[in-house]
């Protein structure tokens, strides 16, 4: 069978219900496994191949292997591509391995390599291991993240687990945060419910870290590190560890805190919900000021202090228009 982008051909025999011995040999364009699932948005590459099918029918011997070259790979609703993939898998009776596959992700180097075993022609378990050198991804507009990492993915069609590390080189987030609207959309939610796909249902196991991550907004101007465990699911995530400020300052109302400590502990196992434990320091006028917070975003513990003493009310006035609630004239319903 010849057509544009692919030519195929078959022999042997095959006796319904006894046995096979079969040959299938050719090339074909990529284009056509797109039917295979739904959440695929892009197949293309090439492939040869030469497998063979013999044996029992109950439990047929397959043998056999296929080169990928120029391969593209994309899925719906996420925006980076799998590209220039190059590729060797073959088949030996009761299992797929990937030898090597290679290719280009979002500027960076992916290596994958596996194996799945086969109960006739379905697969029994699996297990893949993936390398990513040098990835930058974009978060956001104003949030993109440069990482290597390690992931492994095993299990069965029934259960599934990610797991690997995950080694954050350099991180810079910029954008402005508009408190009010940033605040609501903090607070712990109830989860929405939405159709779970075996893909959502994937467990995780996966630690991420670095020491680069730099923060440069209307906020805060500061260096951080991070060691958080992601567990949970794809499609229920939860985080457990930690984020720290390693040096920087905070603004409010043009003045400049500087950072003594600010941590952010994720410890809840079943949402994420985290607490937060921050103390920072400023100087106006004669006064030297000291701010510490902690709690959660719901329920939070706000505490002002100063030397020469003050109390917290003096020391609002101090920090939004530099003077105290003496000389204030009625305004300090808008300082409250």
């Amino acid at each position: 069978m010849k057509g544009d982008t692919t030519e195929l051909k078959l022999s042997g025999s095959m006796t319904i219900g006894k046995s096979y011995d079969l040959l299938l040999e050719g090339s074909s364009s990529l284009a056509p496994l797109k039917a295979i699932s739904k959440t695929i948005d892009v197949i293309k590459g090439n492939a040869s191949f030469v497998f063979s099918v013999s044996g029992d029918w109950e439990k047929p011997k397959i043998n056999g292997g296929m080169d990928v070259s120029n391969g593209t790979l994309g899925f719906k609703d996420i925006s980076y591509r799998l590209t220039s993939i190059a590729a060797y898998i073959y088949i030996d009776e009761d299992h797929i391995t990937i030898e090597r596959a290679n290719g280009k992700l979002s500027g960076g180097d992916v290596s994958i390599s596996g194996t799945a075993y086969l109960d006739r022609f379905s697969i029994k378990r699996f297990f893949i291991e993936s390398r990513l050198h040098n990835i930058t991804a974009s978060v956001s507009k104003d949030f993109w993240v440069s990482f290597d990492g390690n992931l492994y993915y095993r299990g069965t069609l029934k259960t599934q687990t990610l797991m690997g590390d995950i080694a954050i080189k350099k991180a810079k987030y910029s954008e402005r945060i508009e408190w009010k609207s940033w605040l609501l959309k903090a607070r712990p939610k109830e989860r929405l419910r939405v159709e779970v796909t075996k893909l959502d249902k994937t467990n995780l196991n996966i630690r991420v870290s670095g020491t680069n991550l730099f923060i440069d907004n209307n906020v805060a101007r500061a260096l951080m590190k991070m060691d958080i465990l992601l567990r949970g699911s794809i499609g229920q995530p939860i985080l457990l560890g930690k984020v720290e400020a390693k040096e920087g300052i905070v603004y409010f109302r043009n003045n400049e805190f500087k950072v003594l400590k600010a941590s952010v502990d994720f410890a809840n196992p079943n949402q994420v919900n985290p607490y937060f434990d921050i103390a920072a320091e400023t100087r106006v006028r004669n006064y030297n000021i000291r701010l510490n917070l902690d709690g959660y975003i719901e329920q939070f513990n706000l505490s002002l202090s100063s030397s020469p003493a003050l109390d917290e009310t003096d020391i609002f006035s101090l920090l939004t228009v530099g003077q105290m609630g003496k000389h204030l004239k009625g305004l300090e319903g808008g300082i409250g």
